[in-house]
């Protein structure tokens, strides 16, 4: 008897927990599409998919308690979620992927900790990429990057900063002709802007590791530095229209944010997530579905990303992204 009157009962709390997860869905849902806290809107917008794959989990259990209206409240937040993701992979320029490439980058948020590339090399290709842009370096980590690349990517460019998290660094295989200065105050984050000679002509590089966005303050600052990526790549592209551009780097911004989808209308540039690559290139937790795909590739128009790909784990909290290139227009009028 005792057992028999615990089942209701049970059944009446797990029913109250369902009711409970399912509004705190749909407030999660509704806050981050509604900037009234732009931080929450930030962070809940981050963890779009993950919410998403919480939601399905809700609408099994609703499922299997045959509550059949919390099923359809769960169930109609993932269209609003899904097509905020879906508008991403629109393309109105679109080329056929090739197997050839004419250009390959990797660049990779080492963390502030390692010191040694040694750990880098086995994850990267056997056909090592034409230039390595490196996050978070350190002296004891550039050394050992000019130790293993000296001979196959002499031409290289760095910078450290007060803020160990912030050193930056890059290792070309192609002659460096010319580069924006870096700041001279130490304080000031900087971002590598240089451009590349290569046998299909020149290239722009952009190389940059902004603030991630863990509170207010630091919201406003990501969000002003992609600001001044957009200004400073709009007044290169001016200035030396037939210079074709690639910006890479650790943004801190995932798609699935308004500040994202902002950043790219104005940048003029095309993402490297069209071709389809999903998958995350940071994970703090180191757990499964916890990963955020915060670092990103954005080419110009006279290229064409044919690959793009998220390299192996070697003991950072992020994995390498790796992109290739094809030169769209004839070798005679990029080479000099």
């Amino acid at each position: 008897m005792t057992q028999t009157a615990d089942l209701p009962q049970r059944q009446a709390l797990h029913l109250r927990i369902l009711r409970l997860a399912v509004v705190v869905s749909l407030l999660l849902t509704t806050i981050s599409f509604v900037p009234l806290y732009p931080l929450l809107t930030e962070w809940t917008g981050s963890l779009r998919p993950q919410l998403c794959f919480g939601i399905l989990l809700l609408a099994a259990v609703a499922l299997v308690l045959r509550r059949f209206r919390l099923l359809t409240l769960l169930l109609m937040q993932l269209p609003i979620h899904s097509l905020c993701m879906a508008v991403l992979f629109y393309n109105p320029i679109r080329t056929e992927p090739s197997a050839q490439h004419d250009l390959s980058i990797c660049s990779v948020n080492v963390h502030v900790s390692n010191r040694s590339a040694e750990t880098l090399i086995p994850v990267l290709p056997q056909q090592l990429p034409d230039v390595i842009g490196v996050l978070e370096l350190n002296p004891a980590m550039w050394s050992s990057l000019e130790r293993q690349f000296g001979s196959s990517h002499p031409h290289r460019l760095h910078c450290f900063c007060a803020s160990a998290h912030f050193g930056i660094g890059v290792v070309s295989r192609y002659p460096i002709i010319d580069h924006e200065p870096f700041p001279e105050n130490p304080d000031e984050i900087p971002v590598v802007n240089a451009v590349l000679q290569t046998p299909r002509g020149k290239v722009r590089i952009l190389l940059a590791h902004l603030l991630p966005p863990l509170s207010s303050r630091f919201l406003r600052i990501r969000n002003e530095s992609l600001q001044t990526l957009v200004t400073r790549l709009t007044t290169a592209r001016q200035t030396q229209p037939e210079i074709p551009a690639i910006l890479v780097g650790d943004l801190n911004c995932t798609p699935w944010v308004s500040a994202y989808s902002q950043f790219l209308s104005q940048l003029a540039l095309r993402d490297s997530l069209h071709r389809g690559n999903l998958n995350a290139t940071c994970n703090l937790l180191r757990l499964p579905g916890c990963g955020l795909v915060i670092d990103h590739a954005f080419f110009s128009h006279e290229l064409d990303c044919v690959s793009r790909r998220t390299l192996a784990d070697f003991g950072s909290d992020h994995r390498p992204l790796l992109t290739e290139y094809r030169f769209l227009r004839p070798q005679s009028v990029s080479a000099e």
